[in-house]
């Protein structure tokens, strides 16, 4: 039991560090709270139960649809939409919450209110030492790995990801060097987008997909790059792990009300302790 229910910390943490460390990419670049972000992985969501549940194609290839799809979706919205208010503080604000409200209403008039499954993908249980887990949540964790992984690499190993951590700590000094603002910006929202989307679009098999989801992720998201300390990979990662397992456990052991109390108790400890959260302003 204890195995299964640490198998299932791990899922939930992963899917919140997808949707948190996109958020984070974003604000680290752009400099914006990006409240619209819950509603990319909403979209996410969505996008694997018309392409996989409804139209039959593969899984993996609609949930790599979906990702690229919002990818898309982000880079558009900063360009005709935060773009024009770069380096301003307020504006961002009003857009990204007139955003949020847009995206959602639109998803409410194109896929109603009703709660949606599908059948999951991956059918079946495995036997991990004397626990037994679905394999849905099994590939979770994996291609959830994958992305963090293949995020991380692309972030320390690349000319653009350099420039990317280069941006948030020296703006100036970046664009000293050459540095394409706009370039950076566009990328980290396509990734950005393309977290939440997997993040959406991973879960869906699992849980029920609505139109109401969207602040959900983004309050996740939030809490967890509060408790991370703004603009770290390494500590969204630390916090998502965090609260995920902390979730997890008190809801097995204490039911869900203890569940959402404990994770706020153990935020409001770290971040009395911390106030910048674990890993400061760390990129």
């Amino acid at each position: 039991m204890f195995i299964q229910i640490l198998l299932n910390g791990l899922t939930m943490s992963l899917t919140y560090i997808l949707i948190a460390l996109g958020f984070s990419l974003i604000f680290g670049v752009a400099r914006i709270f990006n409240f619209a972000h819950g509603e990319l992985y909403m979209l996410g969501g969505w996008g694997v139960v018309i392409l996989f549940g409804r139209l039959g194609l593969n899984y993996g290839l609609s949930l790599l649809i979906t990702m690229v799809a919002i990818g898309g979706i982000g880079i558009g919205i900063d360009r005709f939409f935060f773009k024009p208010f770069r380096g301003q503080v307020t504006a961002p604000l009003v857009v990204a919450l007139g955003l949020q409200l847009l995206i959602a209403a639109i998803a409410l008039i194109v896929f109603g209110e009703k709660d949606v499954s599908i059948t999951s993908p991956f059918s079946g249980m495995t036997e991990i030492w004397t626990s037994r887990i679905s394999n849905e949540r099994i590939a979770v964790i994996l291609i959830s790995a994958v992305l963090l992984v293949a995020v991380y690499v692309f972030t320390r190993s690349t000319k653009l990801g350099l420039a990317m951590r280069a941006v948030p700590q020296n703006m100036e000094g970046a664009l000293l060097q050459g540095v394409n603002i706009d370039r950076v910006s566009y990328i980290a929202f396509f990734i950005g987008a393309l977290l939440a989307a997997a993040a959406g679009g991973l879960l869906a098999p699992i849980l029920y997909v609505n139109v109401f989801q969207g602040p959900w992720a983004v309050f996740k998201a939030i809490i967890v790059v509060a408790l991370g300390g703004i603009g770290s990979i390494g500590g969204t990662c630390a916090a998502g792990l965090i609260i995920g397992f902390t979730e997890v456990f008190s809801y097995h052991f204490f039911g869900s009300a203890v569940s959402e109390i404990a994770g706020f108790l153990l935020i409001i400890i770290i971040l009395l302790i911390r106030p910048r959260g674990l890993f400061g302003h760390e990129a």
